[in-house]
């Protein structure tokens, strides 16, 4: 004779089945606080990488006025050193004035297809080369003597650059790409061409018995130019 389960029994199964029910509904929440917690972190991290890359951009911008950035490089003296067409010019990077903070030459002038580089000195600390258009990026930093980067600049045009470090303690300096000025005469441009007051101009003195050249002008970085 099968046996009815009395109230005790009843009672127990009830239990159980409400724990069961408990544990299933304390599962369900940890589970959906976990989805809720993790969605919230990645955004937050794309928002810090957003705003990493807008302060980047916003400070590395061409300047409004070249002359009066360049007006605060270090050891810039008021003209680029020129280099005619087949010149492969180079920068040193942490010229041993102003504690290490300088290019040498800081500002130079070259023609199209022209291959510059930067050799890094070992003074000065940590460096590196940016265009402050984007044009061109050494890379990371970098403080070994010996290290170099080059850059063939195809187009003319104006390129200021930094060493990011201490580009604030005038650490700067430009590269113009431009058409080297001409005589007209092959021969006589291939001479003069790098001299940096060299525009191109040749002054007609047949008219006069006794032409005068000034010796000392301002010019190629110093006093170092014929008028």
């Amino acid at each position: 004779m099968k046996r009815s389960p009395t109230r005790r029994q009843l009672l127990r199964s009830t239990a159980l089945a409400g724990i069961v029910a408990m544990a299933g509904c304390s599962t369900t929440n940890r589970e959906s606080n976990a989805a809720s917690t993790s969605t919230t972190s990645s955004t937050s991290t794309n928002d810090s990488e957003t705003t990493a890359t807008t302060t980047t951009e916003s400070t590395l911008t061409p300047p409004e006025s070249i002359d009066d950035w360049l007006a605060n490089a270090n050891g810039y003296q008021g003209d680029a050193l020129r280099y005619g067409p087949g010149s492969q010019p180079s920068i040193e990077v942490g010229h041993p004035v102003e504690d290490g903070l300088s290019f040498d030459p800081p500002v130079i002038e070259v023609a199209p297809m022209t291959n510059v580089t930067w050799d890094w000195t070992g003074h000065g600390g940590l460096h590196n080369i940016v265009a402050l258009d984007g044009t061109f990026d050494s890379g990371r930093p970098n403080a070994q003597s010996g290290t170099s980067y080059h850059y063939i600049f195809e187009e003319p045009g104006t390129y200021p650059f930094v060493s990011e470090p201490h580009r604030d303690e005038g650490m700067r300096g430009a590269v113009f790409v431009k058409e080297p000025p001409s005589t007209g005469n092959q021969t006589v441009d291939r001479w003069v061409v790098d001299s940096s007051n060299f525009d191109g101009t040749v002054v007609d003195r047949t008219d006069v018995d006794t032409a005068t050249v000034s010796v000392g002008t301002q010019g190629n970085r110093g006093h170092f130019a014929f008028d």
